[in-house]
C-alpha cells in the first residue's frame, strides 16, 4: 500500500497592520469681502433728495379751503398785529367748530373768543397765537405748537394736548377740566388761582409758574 503524503497545511501569513495616514482637512477661508467705497459726505448731500411734502387740505364746515384763505378769517399777518392797539381788545369770534386745520400755520394769529369746539389743530403752529377766551372743548391739539400763545380764559376741557409744546403760554383762569395733558411741555407756562387743571394734575412738577395776574 502506497503511503500517503501528508497534506501540507497552509498557514495564511498575516499582513502587517499598516495604518494609513489620516487626511488632513484643510478648511478654506472665506473670500475677504472689502467694504464698498463710501462716497464722501458732501456728494451724499449733494444726491439726497428731500421727499415731497403735501400740504394738508384744511376743509372748514366741509368746504375745502387755502392757507391763504385761513390766513385772512383769523387775521393772522403780523403786520397788522403790530398795528393794533394793546390797550384795546380784539373780538375775531371766528367760527372754527370742527374744522380741519392739521398742521395749519397759524403764527400770532387772533383768536380771541373763537368758536372751536372739536376743531383737528394736531400739529398746527400756534406760536405766539391769541385765543384768550376762545372755546377750544375737545380739540385735538397733538403735537401743536403753542409756546408763548395766550390761552387765558380759555376753554380746553377734555382737549387732546398730548405732545403739545406749551412753553410760557398763558393759561390763567384756563379752563383744562378732562383734558389730555401727557407728555406735554409746559416748561415757563403761566397759570393762576383760577387755573382749572385735570384731575390728579401737579403743575409744580411740569415746569409751571404760578403767577397771578
Amino acid at each position: 500500500m502506497t503511503k500517503k503524503k501528508p497534506e501540507k497545511k497552509i498557514v495564511k501569513k498575516k499582513s502587517p497592520n499598516i495604518k494609513t495616514p489620516a487626511k488632513k482637512i484643510v478648511k478654506k477661508k472665506p473670500p475677504v469681502r472689502k467694504p464698498p467705497a463710501r462716497k464722501p459726505l458732501e456728494k451724499k448731500v449733494a444726491e439726497y433728495k428731500l421727499p415731497e411734502y403735501k400740504i394738508p387740505e384744511i376743509k372748514i364746515a366741509g368746504k375745502k379751503v387755502s392757507q391763504k384763505e385761513i390766513n385772512d378769517l383769523i387775521n393772522t399777518r403780523i403786520k397788522d398785529l403790530a398795528e393794533l392797539d394793546p390797550h384795546k381788545t380784539i373780538q375775531s369770534s371766528a367760527d372754527l367748530a370742527r374744522a380741519n386745520l392739521v398742521a395749519a400755520k397759524l403764527l400770532h394769529a387772533a383768536l380771541v373768543n373763537a368758536r372751536m369746539m372739536g376743531a383737528d389743530l394736531s400739529r398746527a403752529r400756534l406760536i405766539g397765537a391769541n385765543l384768550s377766551g376762545a372755546d377750544l372743548s375737545g380739540a385735538e391739539l397733538v403735537g401743536a405748537n403753542l409756546s408763548g400763545a395766550n390761552l387765558s380764559k380759555t376753554n380746553l376741557s377734555k382737549a387732546g394736548l398730548t405732545f403739545a409744546y406749551m412753553i410760557g403760554t398763558d393759561l390763567r383762569g384756563a379752563n383744562l377740566t378732562g383734558a389730555y395733558l401727557s407728555e406735554a411741555n409746559l416748561n415757563g407756562a403761566k397759570y393762576d388761582e383760577e387755573t382749572i387743571w385735570p384731575e390728579g394734575f401737579d403743575p409744580t412738577t411740569t415746569g409751571a409758574v404760578l403767577a397771578p395776574l
